[in-house]
């Protein structure tokens, strides 16, 4: 990421959605079955996130697919804090993994 995606303080029982866009910065590298998912930094963040690419469909890990040299893609994640969490300071991190290079 180039900035912290920060949701703020957000009160219990709230849906906030945002967007990011992955790129591929090679010029000649294709990134192969690409996923995406949230991990805890701190407490339990990590399970408050989903992932989509049509801001409507989210899935706690998202399969971007493949992306060419220089591609982009769009992709929505959403927040929900559920209504019984712990009231503190919590993290959690966009976790992007792929399975090979071609």
């Amino acid at each position: 990421f180039t900035k912290t995606l920060d949701f703020a303080e957000v009160p219990r029982g709230q849906t906030q959605t945002r967007t990011f866009k992955l790129k591929n910065n090679s010029a000649s590298s294709t990134i192969n079955t690409i996923q995406v998912t949230a991990e805890d930094l701190y407490l339990n963040a990590g399970s408050w996130y989903t992932f989509g690419d049509n801001g409507v469909d989210y899935q706690a890990t998202f399969v971007v697919g493949n992306l060419g040299p220089g591609a982009t893609k769009l992709l929505y994640m959403k927040q929900i804090l559920p209504d019984a969490e712990t009231l503190s300071l919590q993290a959690g991190r966009v976790k992007v993994s792929h399975a090979s290079l071609s």
